[in-house]
């Protein structure tokens, strides 16, 4: 994921977090060697970086003072999904105990537990107002929440297991992965107004540009490739090949001109999509 100034990028490379330099790649820090890390999520202040771990346990680590803020055993299975509220103030995390968790930074605390999902919680997200977070599970459900009340506000239904799960920038609408497929939500009809088809293998990674234009996905298994969107009617722009494993996770750089994507190949490539507006030929990655 990059910082919200778009000038680090925080990787897990399997129980490592790394934090490197978005312009040249330079490893800039490296914390302590934990558990495997599933997900990061940078802080508003871009020092602090909040992790989930395969063991459940939940970390944030200062990259700039080099030393942890809070580690604490945040789910009784593994943690998956960790995302800091816009505020800074507070943060989620989900796990493989079907919950959701919303924690106070300051006192390092639980202030709330959602329960409802059936299986693991993949994924969570807030909304860019903070006023509502998405969950996605493995139970073939999204649910939207409020996180001051913990009221349930909406379920969706998929097909498959619901894994990723982003908000559109104006927060109008949520897409989330559907295996091989993208789900895109209108929140206040309830719709599923578009479908991204494309992929050959489990989409795991989604990220909206900052513009809302585009949409990039990556799947797991032999499909290996990152792809774009056109966010509006749902047509791919561009598919781009490089890697020769899962391709973990997508994100968009702050400017939108830039995409990142880690990869279990232990990789982590940056694409240049600055020119991409209509339907293009496939992009290798040297």
């Amino acid at each position: 994921t990059y910082s919200p100034d778009g000038q680090h990028i925080a990787s897990g490379w399997g129980s490592i977090l790394k934090i490197l330099d978005a312009k040249t790649g330079q490893c800039l820090c490296t914390a302590p060697e934990r558990s495997p890390i599933r997900n990061v999520s940078f802080f508003p202040n871009a020092d602090w970086i909040l992790c989930s771990h395969k063991t459940g346990q939940v970390t944030i680590w200062d990259w700039r003072k080099k030393q942890y803020i809070l580690q604490v055993q945040g789910h009784d299975a593994g943690a998956w999904g960790a995302v800091v509220h816009p505020d800074g103030q507070s943060f989620a995390t989900s796990g493989s105990d079907r919950t959701i968790k919303l924690w106070n930074v300051e006192s390092g605390k639980v202030s709330k537990t959602l329960k409802g999902h059936t299986g693991s919680v993949y994924s969570v997200a807030y909304s860019p107002d903070g006023k509502r977070l998405v969950s996605s599970g493995l139970d073939f459900l999204v649910r939207l929440w409020d996180p001051e009340t913990g009221k349930l506000i909406r379920t969706f239904k998929h097909d498959f297991h619901a894994g990723r799960v982003t908000f559109s920038p104006d927060g109008k609408r949520i897409a989330a992965s559907n295996g091989n497929d993208v789900k895109i939500w209108d929140l206040e009809s309830g719709e599923n107004v578009l479908t991204l088809r494309g992929h050959r293998s489990t989409v795991v990674g989604i990220d909206y540009r900052n513009d809302g234009r585009l949409i990039v996905t990556s799947s797991s298994g032999n499909d290996k490739t990152v792809k774009l969107w056109n966010a509006s009617n749902g047509k791919l722009l561009q598919t781009m090949r490089g890697h020769r494993d899962v391709v973990r996770d997508v994100a968009f750089h702050p400017d939108g001109n830039q995409v990142g994507s880690a990869s279990y190949d232990s990789t982590l490539k940056l694409w240049d999509v600055s020119s991409v507006t209509e339907p293009q030929k496939s992009n290798s990655a040297e």
